[in-house]
C-alpha cells in the first residue's frame, strides 16, 4: 500500500491536507502539524511507522530541508520510503492584463 504523510511546523501541513481533499480524491493523507503541543514528534512518527507494514511505500513530505522535522523523519528513508522536502502549495499569476 502506498502512504503519504504531509509533515510540517505548525499547520502548514494541515491546510495543504485539507487543500488536497478539496482538489483531488486522494484518500488516506496524514498530516502530522509538529509542535502544537506537547505530543514528542520522534514518538509520534516512530508510533505512525510502527502502525505501517514493512512493505508500503511511504511518500515522506516535509517543510525545509535541514529542519527539525524533515531531520526526525530522515532516519526511516530507504527503498521503500521517500522523503521529499520544501512542500508548498505554488500559487501564482497564470494570466493578468494591464489595466489602461
Amino acid at each position: 500500500m502506498r502512504r503519504y504523510i504531509i509533515a510540517s511546523h505548525h499547520l502548514l501541513a494541515h491546510g495543504l491536507k485539507d487543500t488536497l481533499n478539496f482538489l483531488t480524491s486522494m484518500d488516506g493523507i496524514i498530516d502530522i502539524s509538529a509542535y502544537m503541543d506537547d505530543t514528542d514528534l520522534p514518538t509520534q512518527i516512530k508510533e505512525l511507522f510502527d502502525s505501517f507494514d514493512p512493505e508500503d511505500e511511504v511518500v515522506m513530505m516535509t517543510d525545509m530541508l535541514g529542519g527539525s522535522v524533515n531531520q526526525q523523519f530522515c532516519p526511516y528513508v530507504n527503498d521503500h520510503r521517500h522523503l521529499i522536502c520544501g512542500i508548498n502549495l505554488q500559487i501564482g499569476r497564470a494570466s493578468c492584463r494591464e489595466r489602461v
